[in-house]
């Protein structure tokens, strides 16, 4: 069962200029140790310039977020009148048992709200899609895996703050890119799922508000450890514009992150970023479990 609050979202705008960008790489040292040893993640510092023109700025798709296939069909069946007939007074009679098989009551969503009874295990598949699609393209995952809470390259430190303050030591990673071989750095867009189990679903509503409250939050990034996006784990992920979602699912609290591979700042970029970051926290969380 999905969370009906509407999501968190924002983009950060490079400054223009002397202008300083908003986001703080928070205890960068720590941070890029940590990032490069995700899957092989490594750290590249040059960034190429952006060479090819920007992607269409046409208006993003509207995401339904919360969607689900709750209908269903009554198949009361067909009645007909039946001719009955008293039995003799000698005649046997017998009652026959009947049977139904019943189908076993679903699961109860309210479960997910606790850790004590959430069947959902703490793995990739369960918490991760294998893909997701935009109205531009296709997204496949491409390195994933559980690390420390605040260990995320950019993570700022208010996000930092209310997750270890709300409890929690470990989220699990995914990142994704446009399942496309022929897109390079220039149309590569590269997208960071961080979800984030807590104790109580009061935690995650906890965490999230706390979080929501500064107007500058950033969960961060991790990079895959080879091919396109490999270059974003570095100091250019600060300056590059990037769209940024946020959203509490029960006890989970779900992070993404937007960018380009090649950290363009160009506002060409946004629609293409908005609509990514919008489909994956959409498609992240524990409805991934059957």
């Amino acid at each position: 069962m999905a969370d009906e609050d509407e999501d968190d979202e924002r983009t950060q705008q490079p400054g223009a200029g002397g202008d300083v960008p908003w986001v703080a790489i928070i205890g960068f040292a720590a941070s890029v140790v940590t990032v490069l040893g995700f899957l092989g993640f490594q750290n590249v510092g040059e960034i190429r310039e952006w060479v090819a023109s920007g992607p269409s700025t046409s208006a993003a798709p509207s995401v339904d977020r919360y969607a689900a296939d709750t209908s269903e069909t009554d198949d009361p069946g067909t009645t007909e009148d039946a001719e009955t007939t008293e039995p003799s007074e000698n005649a046997e009679t017998t009652t026959a048992e009947t049977t139904s098989d019943e189908d076993e009551p679903e699961h109860d969503p309210t479960d997910l709200d606790d850790e004590a009874t959430d069947p959902t295990p703490f793995t990739a598949p369960a918490l991760l899609t294998s893909s997701f699609t935009t109205e531009r393209t296709r997204y496949a995952l491409v390195a994933s895996g559980a690390k420390p809470c605040t260990a995320a390259l950019g993570m700022t430190d208010e996000v930092r703050t209310a997750l270890t303050g709300y409890g929690c030591s470990t989220s699990m990673i995914g990142v994704y890119r446009i399942d496309d071989d022929t897109a390079g750095d220039d149309e590569q867009v590269v997208v960071t799922v961080q979800v984030v189990p807590f104790d109580t679903a009061a935690d995650a509503r906890g965490a999230r508000s706390s979080i929501a409250a500064n107007s500058r939050w950033d969960f961060g990034t991790w990079c895959p450890g080879s091919g396109a996006g490999q270059d974003v784990c570095s100091t250019g992920y600060s300056a590059a514009r990037k769209h940024l979602f946020m959203r509490h699912d029960h006890r989970y609290l779900i992070g993404v992150s937007a960018v380009y591979a090649n950290l363009s700042s160009t506002a060409a970029a946004e629609p293409w970023l908005t609509e990514a970051a919008a489909a994956a926290v959409s498609a992240s969380g524990p409805r991934n479990h059957e």
